[in-house]
């Protein structure tokens, strides 16, 4: 088994990041074009995608998973006989518009994962890296590993293995008009902040998104998110919010229910229930191997 030394739930699977939206969202201007004048707040500009954009994946996986309570982190663990990772993997490999894909897992855990993924397409090629403590940690180190010609990122959690390919490609088509793009569900049910067990406000729904990934950026804003974050003693398992900091405006596109983080035991049976009841199983989910 892989150890859980060096590694660091969502309570509805069917939801992950809460983001309060000032407004709800829109198509917001392309990166160069953020600063709105109050005649252009109203405006939702769309541009064209530059022609051939050079788009790559990292997908941070080095956690530990210790809301799950397993003896190895959670992206090893085996789903219907593959590992989590594997399946999501297996997903983005089939996305047309991906040149390749940066897997960032524990340290002691590269030599492994690379056997383990020699059955990959070789197209688009997958490398694998060794992340860091922290979440950002590791997507900085997977945002390290990308080639120059690397024009926009797009980042996924390792533990999201249902993202459909519609999802990908509405995402990403969002961040080439936008400069930057996530995928989020609306809130469904009354939210309310809670302190110390009381009820402090309730926040409009209408204003609230659940975010997901994939999420998109223009490389150069995704490193100066990160840089800025570094300098500042910032922490975040959002990398949208860091973007935001740096006043960039953030396209949201509608995400999925059965986009679930797995994270806890339940999320295990929702995967599994996910995969037994969808209809495109035997064509999209194909048995595998697991990781020892």
């Amino acid at each position: 088994m892989i150890g859980t030394s060096l590694f660091r739930g969502a309570q509805n699977p069917a939801y992950g990041r809460l983001h309060i939206l000032p407004e709800p969202p829109r198509v917001f201007k392309p990166h160069g074009l953020n600063e709105l004048s109050a005649a252009d707040d109203d405006v939702a500009i769309v541009t064209h995608p530059a022609p051939n954009p050079q788009t790559f994946a990292v997908v941070p996986a080095a956690g530990s998973g210790v809301r799950m309570g397993l003896p190895h982190p959670k992206q090893f663990h085996p789903l219907h006989g593959k590992p989590i990772l594997v399946w999501t993997l297996e997903r983005l490999c089939t996305l047309p518009f991906l040149a390749g894909i940066v897997a960032v897992v524990p340290q002691e855990a590269v030599t492994a994962v690379r056997a383990l993924l020699s059955t990959l397409p070789a197209f688009p090629a997958v490398t694998v890296v060794g992340g860091g403590a922290r979440r950002q940690d590791s997507v900085v180190a997977g945002i390290k590993a990308l080639p120059e010609d690397c024009r926009w990122v797009l980042i996924h959690d390792g533990v999201r293995p249902f993202a459909s390919s519609e999802l990908f490609r509405k995402t990403h088509e969002a961040a080439l008009r936008c400069g930057a793009a996530i995928c989020a569900c609306r809130a469904l049910e009354t939210v309310k902040l809670v302190q110390d067990g009381w009820v402090r406000a309730t926040v409009p729904r209408d204003q609230v998104w659940l975010v997901q990934t994939p999420q998109v950026f223009r490389r150069e804003v995704v490193e100066e998110a990160f840089r800025t974050a570094e300098a500042e003693g910032l922490e975040a398992t959002d990398d949208a919010s860091l973007v935001e900091r740096l006043g960039v405006r953030v396209a949201v596109v509608d995400g999925e229910k059965t986009n679930i983080k797995i994270t806890t035991p339940e999320d295990l049976r929702w995967a599994a229930w996910i995969l037994e009841t969808s209809a495109k199983a035997p064509a999209e989910f194909p048995q595998g191997e697991g990781l020892s």
